[in-house]
């Protein structure tokens, strides 16, 4: 039958024989069941709550039964929060980068084909964080656009402020501080009480210390938490720590030398590194025992970690821990080390740092050459190259790179083109180590002087501890906890923590 005879069929038959006129481009599309899809929403949100396996194919069925109705974007977004998506760019880096895949599909859908929906401006958000989980595939560009597209709509809804917090948090983690600092400030004055505001009290004054402000920076902390409680816990260490910053710069009586420690005895002989995660959690890189330490932030071991020829220990934006060992480099998921990269040529690392991208930077031995690891890259890439350089230490802190050069005490600010700035001199020919608060501030270890120097952001020194008038032997490793304590391992295993 060709198209000119079909346009005179009628009636019932019309309807049959319109889809063999029109051949397979026109195929029939599935009827839809609005009330069926309905029904199979409750059901798979139920299954949801419960943690059933079997509630992503139930949602699916959702949509299938009626792709463009009323529950297909509540269900394409379910489906996607199935993975663990995050809801705040700080929980970035959780959850592997097969489930991202995943949860991304759903959410592009909703954001391309029901974009008038009621869950679309939730879809475009969580696109974009997801667009910024530090894995291999990272696009921040992309996600900035999401998010200023969301954040201009001129809405008020808790998407929209989401991403306007979002958009501050980035530019604080590219090191954008002064403009991140304004961007919090117009949600708190703009949106006060929403859990946007919360959050960007806490970023305020995590910016506000940055600039050495401790008093704002104790005012927005508290207010942060008063109005999140135990929903965001990194918000009183973060807090404690400004106000012991503020009683240090007013008193001389709560600098280091005249605070009275507290210790306690970690059995680690072969202390090679520490770091410090979100939660107070203490990690120990032993070498002798092969083994990384954890110790909750009362000093009792909680777990202990099996990994061979220890080389160096560093924890990301995200509180999550990595390690070079062997002529590999892992990150701690738990108490499981998943490899991620070989060193490569730089192998074995003298020093580790990661950032909130989820480059990975390492120095070989000797601290002539500092490398980088794009992340999903198999090995590293040349960054910078000095000969006698002698790189001891690496930190990532508020958008830069840090290292400690061991013979001249300098800390420099090493660009991503490798070029570098002197931040900071510790007058010393051997500072083996370093940290960094959550300030900004940076504790340099003056091995030979037997002491540890606190400089400022600027690099200006602001306290300096000898180690032998406090009772603290060989220096293995220190590091600052979310709190601004600093603890201190020597060589016989005991733990010094400084308030």
């Amino acid at each position: 039958m060709n198209r000119r005879r079909c346009g005179f069929v009628r009636g019932a038959v019309a309807a049959t024989l319109v889809v063999a006129c029109a051949g397979p481009v026109y195929a029939q599309q599935p009827a839809r069941d609005p009330a069926a899809a309905e029904r199979e929403y409750r059901v798979a949100r139920r299954l949801a709550a419960e943690g059933s396996p079997e509630a992503a194919a139930a949602l699916a069925r959702v949509v299938s039964l009626d792709p463009a109705g009323p529950w297909a974007d509540d269900a394409l977004v379910e489906q996607a929060l199935l993975e663990g998506l995050p809801g705040w760019p700080e929980a970035l880096g959780a959850i592997p980068e097969e489930a991202i895949r995943r949860a991304i599909v759903p959410l592009e859908r909703v954001v391309s084909a029901l974009p008038a929906s009621d869950r679309a401006p939730e879809a475009r958000y969580r696109t974009a964080l997801a667009k910024l989980e530090p894995l291999a595939g990272r696009d921040p560009v992309k996600a900035r656009a999401e998010l200023l597209a969301l954040a201009s709509t001129g809405a008020e809804g808790a998407w929209t402020l989401a991403s306007r917090y979002a958009l501050g948090w980035l530019d604080e983690q590219d090191g954008a501080h002064e403009r991140a600092y304004g961007a919090y400030l117009r949600l708190l004055v703009d949106h006060p009480g929403t859990e946007a505001a919360a959050k960007a009290a806490q970023g305020a004054g995590r910016v506000a210390m940055r600039r050495g402000q401790f008093g704002p920076a104790a005012a927005l902390l508290q207010e942060a938490v008063d109005a999140t409680g135990s929903s965001a816990p990194e918000a009183a260490p973060l807090r404690d720590a400004a106000v012991r910053n503020l009683r240090r710069s007013a008193f001389a009586v709560t600098r280091w030398p005249a605070t009275t420690p507290t210790k306690w005895n970690s059995a680690i002989k072969g202390a090679l590194a520490a770091v410090a995660l979100p939660g107070g959690e203490v990690l120990v890189a032993d070498r002798r025992a092969g083994a990384i330490v954890r110790f909750d932030r009362s000093g009792r071991e909680s777990a202990r970690i099996a990994l061979d020829e220890l080389e160096a220990l560093a924890v990301d934006p995200f509180g999550r821990a990595w390690v070079a060992a062997g002529e590999r480099i892992y990150v701690l998921r738990g108490d499981q080390p998943v490899p991620v990269a070989s060193q490569g040529a730089f192998a074995p690392a003298g020093a580790l740092a990661v950032d909130a991208a989820g480059r990975i930077y390492l120095t070989d031995r000797r601290g002539d050459r500092v490398a980088r690891v794009q992340p999903g890259a198999p090995s590293p890439e040349l960054l910078r190259e000095r000969r006698g350089a002698a790189i001891a230490a690496l930190a990532w802190s508020g958008g830069r790179l840090l290292a400690l050069e061991e013979r001249t005490g300098r800390v420099l600010d090493v660009r991503p083109d490798g070029t570098d700035e002197v931040v900071g001199t510790v007058a010393a020919s051997s500072t083996p180590s370093l940290s960094v608060d959550a300030a900004g501030q940076i504790a340099v270890l003056d091995a030979r002087a037997g002491a540890i120097v606190l400089l400022g952001v600027d690099g200006q020194p602001k306290d300096r501890l000898v180690l032998e008038a406090a009772g603290v032997g060989r220096v293995a490793a220190l590091t600052f906890g979310p709190d601004g304590a600093l603890d201190v391992v020597d060589a016989a295993g005991v733990v010094t923590r400084f308030p």
